[in-house]
This record gives C-alpha cells, sequence and structure tokens, in this order.
C-alpha cells in the first residue's frame, strides 16, 4: 500500500474520531488480534488476524505468534509483537506481511524513520533490538541490539528525535547517528516493573508498572503519579488519545496476567469479553508514521 494511501486511511479513522458511538478497540492476548467496537456487548469483529492469514510468514514461525502481546494500529497498519517470538507489521486489508523476525519475548515494537523497527525483547533476551525493515525472516540479524533489563515497551519520539524504551527499572533515551544507536539519558523508575509505555499526550508518557501507574514529563523528564491509575497492580496497557482524552485499559487477575474484562476511564465502565485471555487493548486509531504526525 503506497504511503500517501495509508496517511489518507489514517485521516480518515481520525476524522471520525470519538464522536462515533462505535469506536473501535484492538485486541490481542493469544493467537488472534481482533477489532471490536468499543460499545457494550461484545461487538462483532470487523477486522480478524492470526497468523495463518499471512501466507508470507514460514509454516516454520506459526508457533511463533501462539501469545500476541502488543497491537499497534499504524495507517493501513497492525505492528504485532508476541511473547512466543514474533514480530509482523500485517497490512490491513490485505492481511499481506510486510515484514517480519523471531525476536525472544517479544513484548512491543515500533516503526522507525529510515525504514526500521524497534523491537522489546523482554526477559531471556533484555535488550531492544533494531531492524531493517527490507528483511524478513527468522532469526535476521538486527542492525543495532541495546541492553535493557526486561525490555517491555518502546516508542518513537518523532518531536525529538528519539526513541524511548521502557524496561524493569529504567526509562532509555536513545538516539540515532553515524555511529549508530546511542543511549544518551536513563531515567530510574520510582517503582520497579516497567511494563507498559504509552503517548497520554503530545509531551507525555503514560507508563505502567508492578503495583502503579504513573505519568512521565518530557519536558521536566520527571514522574508523577497517574492519578487515576496511580495505585492499580498489574496493568499491562493504557490508551488514550492526546485528542479526546478517552482512556481505554488492562490489567490482568490476581492470579494471571490475562482478564476477560476491558476498562473505559473517565466514566469507570468495564466492557466483559467472556472467554478471551486479553493482554492489551489499543484504540483502533493509527499512530504517527515517522515524518507523518497522524496521531493526535
Amino acid at each position: 500500500m503506497k504511503r500517501w494511501l495509508r496517511r489518507f486511511l489514517g485521516l480518515l479513522l481520525i476524522g471520525q474520531g470519538f464522536a462515533d458511538e462505535q469506536m473501535r478497540l484492538i485486541v490481542c492476548g493469544m493467537a488472534k488480534v481482533f477489532v471490536i467496537p468499543s460499545t457494550d456487548g461484545a461487538g462483532e469483529r470487523s477486522w480478524e488476524w492470526q497468523v495463518t492469514d499471512s501466507k508470507e510468514i514460514p509454516a516454520t514461525m506459526r508457533t511463533s505468534f501462539a501469545t500476541t502481546d502488543d497491537c499497534k494500529p499504524y495507517a493501513g497498519l497492525i505492528l504485532i509483537t508476541s511473547s512466543s517470538g514474533g514480530v509482523a507489521l500485517v497490512e490491513r486489508a490485505s492481511k499481506k506481511c510486510l515484514f517480519h523476525t523471531t525476536v525472544k519475548n517479544a513484548h512491543s515494537a515500533c516503526l522507525l524513520p529510515g525504514e526500521r523497527v524497534a523491537v522489546a525483547s523482554s526477559f531471556g533476551g533484555d535488550e531492544v533490538r533494531i531492524f531493517n525493515r527490507k528483511e524478513s525472516g527468522v532469526g535476521i540479524k538486527p542492525t543495532a541490539k541495546i541492553p535493557l533489563y526486561g525490555a517491555h515497551g518502546v516508542e518513537w519520539d518523532e518531536q525529538r528525535k528519539v526513541l524511548w524504551a521502557l524496561g524493569t527499572g529504567k526509562l532509555l533515551k536513545i538516539r540515532f547517528g553515524e555511529d549508530g544507536a546511542k543511549i544518551t539519558e536513563e531515567f530510574e523508575l520510582p517503582t520497579s516493573g516497567g511494563h507498559d509505555l504509552s503517548w497520554w499526550q503530545k509531551d507525555t508518557f503514560a507508563i505502567s508498572v508492578d503495583d502503579h501507574c504513573y505519568l512521565f514529563d518530557l519536558k521536566e523528564e520527571k514522574f508523577r503519579p497517574l492519578a487515576s491509575l496511580a495505585d492499580e497492580k498489574k496493568v499491562k496497557s493504557i490508551d488514550r488519545p492526546a485528542s479526546s482524552g478517552k482512556v481505554v485499559w488492562h490489567k490482568g487477575t490476581e492470579t494471571s496476567w490475562w482478564s476477560h474484562a476491558i476498562r473505559f476511564l473517565p466514566e469507570g465502565k468495564t466492557k466483559v469479553m467472556e472467554g478471551e485471555k486479553i493482554y492489551k487493548v489499543r484504540w483502533d486509531l493509527p499512530r504517527a508514521l515517522p515524518g507523518d504526525g497522524l496521531r493526535e
């Protein structure tokens, strides 16, 4: 799909925005990634993907997508990671896979300038890996590796031209230059267990850790409690487009990493999906392709 068309589709989704009562959610956790309405009730799935839908991904990689753990939308695309070891950039309309590889305990990914992708390789990998999106395959070599214990989240910062990466105890700021990827700053988390890293607004991240949730101010470079979720435990994902302020979030149960309940703020509503093992939930609004600035 051409870049201008992806941008058009992304702008179209943003134009619909939260005035549309059928605003959609992307849900992942097990082998299927799917899109549903955010309204009450289970809702019909308007899009669904599993690894066998993308013939570009070899049969030897199918078990690498047994437990999907992130599902980030870009214009016309969804970037999927799995703790089973798979990474895939999938074209929404055709379900064609534009990039795939294996990364141990992959927990999140993001697109970078220059046709690259960053992947957080969590426990057992303990690093952020950078790949050239023009090369796919099992075990392809990354162009860079950045050590980070318990790597769980990555987000590209277009304004500052840096990559942010969240680990168990640290948030890293990473720059790219002629000498490759370089950590320029490290920020100790207020408490340990870094899990989800997502945009809260233009200059602020939402961060979940084992027993708390925080906001990180990118201008002041300081953490503060995320008031409405400050003491929530086992929060797996937080997603909030800056233009709406409407938050979707998910947490595991007391005894597991998953649950069948999707939660919303500020209403405090819960959408229950019996039988589903949900891990992360994202609004179906496209994130910015590097250089585009789509998601507001």
